[in-house]
Protein backbone atom coordinates (compact mmCIF):
# COMPACT_ATOMS: atom_id res chain seq x y z
CA UNK A 1 0.00 0.00 0.00
CA UNK A 2 1.20 3.51 -0.92
CA UNK A 3 1.42 5.50 1.97
CA UNK A 4 3.36 9.09 0.00
CA UNK A 5 2.59 10.82 -2.96
CA UNK A 6 4.24 13.61 -4.04
CA UNK A 7 1.45 13.90 -6.93
CA UNK A 8 2.12 17.21 -8.91
CA UNK A 9 3.99 19.12 -6.13
CA UNK A 10 6.63 19.44 -8.25
CA UNK A 11 5.35 19.32 -11.87
CA UNK A 12 5.29 22.84 -14.26
CA UNK A 13 3.78 20.60 -16.87
CA UNK A 14 0.86 22.38 -18.37
CA UNK A 15 1.26 25.45 -16.25
CA UNK A 16 1.68 28.79 -17.10
CA UNK A 17 4.80 31.21 -16.15
CA UNK A 18 3.64 34.48 -14.52
CA UNK A 19 6.69 36.49 -14.24
CA UNK A 20 7.17 36.86 -10.52
CA UNK A 21 3.69 35.92 -9.65
CA UNK A 22 4.91 32.63 -10.43
CA UNK A 23 3.24 29.57 -12.06
CA UNK A 24 -0.16 28.99 -12.53
CA UNK A 25 -1.31 27.19 -9.40
CA UNK A 26 2.36 27.65 -8.10
CA UNK A 27 2.42 30.91 -6.90
CA UNK A 28 6.18 32.33 -5.42
CA UNK A 29 4.94 34.47 -2.53
CA UNK A 30 3.36 31.56 0.11
CA UNK A 31 6.06 29.63 -0.29
CA UNK A 32 8.63 32.51 0.49
CA UNK A 33 6.77 33.84 3.35
CA UNK A 34 7.65 30.73 5.31
CA UNK A 35 11.18 31.88 6.50
CA UNK A 36 10.24 35.38 7.63
CA UNK A 37 7.40 34.12 9.58
CA UNK A 38 9.64 31.80 10.71
CA UNK A 39 11.72 33.92 11.29
CA UNK A 40 9.88 36.39 13.32
CA UNK A 41 8.36 34.27 15.61
CA UNK A 42 11.55 32.21 16.50
CA UNK A 43 13.29 35.61 17.71
CA UNK A 44 11.00 36.75 20.13
CA UNK A 45 11.45 33.30 21.64
CA UNK A 46 14.95 33.72 21.77
CA UNK A 47 14.51 37.42 23.28
CA UNK A 48 12.56 35.77 26.20
CA UNK A 49 15.27 33.17 26.88
CA UNK A 50 18.02 36.43 26.57
CA UNK A 51 15.89 38.58 29.11
CA UNK A 52 15.19 35.50 31.68
CA UNK A 53 18.95 34.77 31.08
CA UNK A 54 20.27 37.67 31.60
CA UNK A 55 24.02 38.18 31.30
CA UNK A 56 24.60 34.32 31.75
CA UNK A 57 26.29 32.87 28.58
CA UNK A 58 23.41 31.39 27.20
CA UNK A 59 21.59 34.54 27.70
CA UNK A 60 23.93 36.23 25.55
CA UNK A 61 24.12 33.78 22.69
CA UNK A 62 20.35 33.38 22.79
CA UNK A 63 20.31 37.85 22.30
CA UNK A 64 23.06 37.23 19.23
CA UNK A 65 20.91 34.71 17.72
CA UNK A 66 17.67 36.85 18.04
CA UNK A 67 19.12 39.27 16.08
CA UNK A 68 20.72 37.27 13.50
CA UNK A 69 17.40 35.73 12.90
CA UNK A 70 15.46 38.49 12.51
CA UNK A 71 18.26 39.60 9.90
CA UNK A 72 17.68 36.46 8.15
CA UNK A 73 14.17 37.29 7.72
CA UNK A 74 14.20 40.78 7.10
CA UNK A 75 16.60 39.79 4.11
CA UNK A 76 13.96 36.84 2.88
CA UNK A 77 11.09 38.82 3.12
CA UNK A 78 12.03 41.40 1.00
CA UNK A 79 12.01 38.60 -1.84
CA UNK A 80 8.31 37.65 -0.43
CA UNK A 81 7.87 41.28 -0.86
CA UNK A 82 8.51 41.56 -4.22
CA UNK A 83 6.49 38.50 -5.17
CA UNK A 84 3.42 40.24 -3.58
CA UNK A 85 3.93 43.30 -5.13
CA UNK A 86 3.72 41.50 -8.17
CA UNK A 87 0.66 39.71 -7.32
CA UNK A 88 -1.13 42.78 -6.23
CA UNK A 89 -0.65 44.85 -9.28
CA UNK A 90 -2.12 42.10 -11.35
CA UNK A 91 -5.93 42.32 -8.87
CA UNK A 92 -8.25 44.31 -10.08
CA UNK A 93 -8.68 47.83 -8.15
CA UNK A 94 -11.09 48.41 -6.07
CA UNK A 95 -12.13 44.41 -5.74
CA UNK A 96 -12.58 43.06 -2.41
CA UNK A 97 -9.68 40.94 -3.00
CA UNK A 98 -7.53 44.12 -3.78
CA UNK A 99 -8.96 45.86 -0.09
CA UNK A 100 -7.92 42.86 1.61
CA UNK A 101 -4.51 42.49 0.02
CA UNK A 102 -3.72 46.09 0.78
CA UNK A 103 -4.62 45.36 4.80
CA UNK A 104 -1.99 42.33 4.49
CA UNK A 105 0.27 44.80 2.94
CA UNK A 106 -0.26 47.20 5.05
CA UNK A 107 0.05 45.34 8.04
CA UNK A 108 3.37 43.26 6.94
CA UNK A 109 4.69 46.76 5.86
CA UNK A 110 4.21 47.52 9.26
CA UNK A 111 6.03 44.32 10.70
CA UNK A 112 9.17 45.27 7.95
CA UNK A 113 9.55 48.61 9.65
CA UNK A 114 9.57 47.47 13.16
CA UNK A 115 11.96 44.85 12.02
CA UNK A 116 14.06 47.30 10.52
CA UNK A 117 13.84 49.60 13.88
CA UNK A 118 14.72 46.58 16.03
CA UNK A 119 17.88 45.66 13.65
CA UNK A 120 18.72 48.89 14.03
CA UNK A 121 18.92 49.17 17.99
CA UNK A 122 19.87 45.94 18.00
CA UNK A 123 23.53 45.78 15.95
CA UNK A 124 24.23 49.75 17.15
CA UNK A 125 23.65 49.19 20.94
CA UNK A 126 26.26 47.91 22.89
CA UNK A 127 24.01 45.63 24.69
CA UNK A 128 24.16 41.85 25.08
CA UNK A 129 21.10 40.86 26.34
CA UNK A 130 17.67 41.78 25.69
CA UNK A 131 16.55 44.87 27.47
CA UNK A 132 12.63 44.95 28.34
CA UNK A 133 11.58 47.22 25.42
CA UNK A 134 13.09 45.03 22.91
CA UNK A 135 11.42 41.93 24.27
CA UNK A 136 8.16 43.79 24.10
CA UNK A 137 8.77 45.03 19.95
CA UNK A 138 10.24 41.25 19.21
CA UNK A 139 6.39 39.68 20.86
CA UNK A 140 4.72 42.84 18.93
CA UNK A 141 6.33 41.79 15.57
CA UNK A 142 5.43 37.98 16.23
CA UNK A 143 1.69 38.98 16.83
CA UNK A 144 1.41 41.67 14.06
CA UNK A 145 3.35 39.18 11.54
CA UNK A 146 0.43 36.52 12.99
CA UNK A 147 -2.60 38.98 12.28
CA UNK A 148 -0.69 39.82 8.57
CA UNK A 149 -0.25 36.17 7.84
CA UNK A 150 -3.62 35.30 8.66
CA UNK A 151 -5.09 38.41 6.58
CA UNK A 152 -2.78 37.20 3.51
CA UNK A 153 -3.99 33.61 4.33
CA UNK A 154 -7.99 34.63 3.87
CA UNK A 155 -6.68 35.42 0.41
CA UNK A 156 -6.84 31.74 -0.64
CA UNK A 157 -8.58 29.74 1.69
CA UNK A 158 -11.81 31.95 1.54
CA UNK A 159 -11.24 33.65 -1.29
CA UNK A 160 -9.49 31.27 -3.35
CA UNK A 161 -6.87 33.53 -4.98
CA UNK A 162 -4.52 32.28 -6.97
CA UNK A 163 -5.39 29.17 -6.38
CA UNK A 164 -6.49 27.22 -9.55
CA UNK A 165 -6.63 23.94 -11.05
CA UNK A 166 -4.67 22.75 -13.96
CA UNK A 167 -6.02 22.83 -17.32
CA UNK A 168 -5.72 18.89 -17.69
CA UNK A 169 -7.57 18.90 -13.98
CA UNK A 170 -10.36 21.56 -15.18
CA UNK A 171 -10.83 19.35 -18.56
CA UNK A 172 -11.34 16.22 -15.95
CA UNK A 173 -13.89 17.96 -14.27
CA UNK A 174 -12.34 19.41 -11.48
CA UNK A 175 -13.57 22.82 -10.35
CA UNK A 176 -11.31 26.06 -11.24
CA UNK A 177 -10.89 29.11 -8.81
CA UNK A 178 -9.77 32.50 -10.59
CA UNK A 179 -8.09 35.45 -9.06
Amino acid sequence: MKRFALGTAFSLKDRHFNGLSGFEGKPFHPPLTDLPVGAYVIAPILDLVSFVGGSRSWGRDAYTAAGYTLLVGAVASSLAALTGLADWLKMRAGSEVRRIANSHAMMMITVSALVVADLVVRFSDDAITTSGGLLFLSLAIALLVFLGAAIGGSLVFDKGYKVRKRVADAAAGGASSSD
